[in-house]
């Protein structure tokens, strides 16, 4: 998936330090899912979208999906469906644009025509042991916590993995394993991993994250 984003900052001397992506200092679109990702002729595909902010998980309160001149494809609500004619191989295009906390976000990403599937997360390691499967995760203030998530096996090209969070500061936000530099105020934040498997597969965890007064 790749989002369409471009910003133009001009600062004089003295101007704040900007908060870093992973920090979500203002409304992003983490991630856009199509599933399947890849679908044969005729086929139909679900959308979603992952949008996150400083307040946590977003739901926006508009989503226009879009499919550009000449895709081999059609929108059929928050589905896409290939074209029966669609020639194995070839790229179908999906646009959208929300809106969420006063902000308008745009993204895309292309479907293949052919045989594919998302990865599956199996969880997250927090320290070297696997995190509960729910509950938020309880961190010390000013704590470092080592992150990394596992997947179920599958021969995966060429992974990339996004880390986000409300809860402190990701050090290395787009590789695992990671460590997670917690903020120094107790409180409520949270934790999301994106996980894109080179293939067109995209799959994401979101935890709740608690931090604790010592």
């Amino acid at each position: 998936m790749l989002l369409r984003a471009v910003v133009l900052i001009v600062c004089a001397t003295g101007c704040p330090t900007l908060p870093a992506a992973s920090e979500l200092g203002e409304p992003q679109l983490l991630a856009l899912v199509a599933d399947p990702p890849c679908l044969g002729p005729g086929a139909s595909s679900r959308l979603a979208t992952l949008v996150a902010g400083p307040s946590g998980t977003l739901v926006p309160t508009r989503v226009a999906w879009s499919v550009p001149a000449g895709s081999p494809g059609a929108l059929e609500g928050s589905s896409v469906r290939a074209a029966a004619d669609a020639i194995p191989g070839a790229q179908l295009e999906v646009d959208v644009a929300l809106d969420a906390d006063d902000v308008t976000l745009h993204g895309f990403r292309t479907l293949t025509i052919g045989d594919c599937s998302n990865p599956v997360l199996a969880g997250l390691t927090v320290d070297g042991a696997p995190a509960p499967g729910t509950g938020a995760l309880a961190v010390l203030p000013g704590s470092k916590v080592a992150l990394d998530v596992s997947v179920d096996a599958r021969p995966d090209a060429h992974p990339t993995v996004s880390w986000f969070t409300t809860a402190g500061t990701i050090r290395l936000y787009r590789h695992t394993p990671t460590e997670l530099v917690v903020r120094a105020a107790p409180g409520t934040g949270a934790l999301y991993v994106v996980y894109r498997d080179g293939n067109g597969g995209v799959a994401w965890l979101e935890r709740a994250v608690q931090v604790t007064s010592r």
